[in-house]
């Protein structure tokens, strides 16, 4: 079995140059801000930051509940190799180990960063890791995974 964790991650960009018809079904929507309960049978897609990120957990991403919680922080961090152009989100217990890897997609305009890489990355240990992403024009997704 793969081991996947959750860490904290982040859009860099690098400075190189549901919709359903019929009756509508009522569902428990856990606020993960806060910290929601995520069973081993839940999938859930879930936005946070005013809309500017989203997640999408499957079914069967644990074996067990267990507590999701996100928090967003903004942050200016710049230096020679990379910008930070969105705001940093931290999904918690950082040591929570998942079958399956967790979407995140990242909003954001992205017509200023046509010269750079552009990139989800993950902290680890102090340093920015990007992780495989793919960018449209205006949002970054990748596959949370380890």
């Amino acid at each position: 079995m793969k081991s996947f964790k959750l860490l904290s991650f982040v859009l860099l960009s690098l400075a190189l140059s549901a919709c359903g018809g019929g009756e509508t079904e009522k569902v428990f929507v856990p606020d993960l801000e806060q910290g929601g309960i995520i069973s081993p049978t839940m999938s859930l897609n879930a936005n946070f930051d005013n809309g500017l990120m989203s997640l999408r957990i499957p079914a069967g991403v644990s074996d067990s509940d267990f507590t999701l919680k996100v928090s967003s922080s903004s942050s200016g961090l710049t230096n020679d190799d990379f910008q930070i152009i969105s705001n940093t989100y931290t999904l918690a217990p950082t040591d929570k180990t998942l079958n399956n890897p967790i979407q995140m997609e990242v909003f954001v305009d992205l017509t200023d960063f046509q010269q750079g890489k552009v990139y989800i990355a993950r902290l680890d240990n102090g340093v920015w890791n990007p992780v495989n992403s793919s960018v449209s024009a205006a949002s970054v997704k990748a596959d949370l995974i380890q």
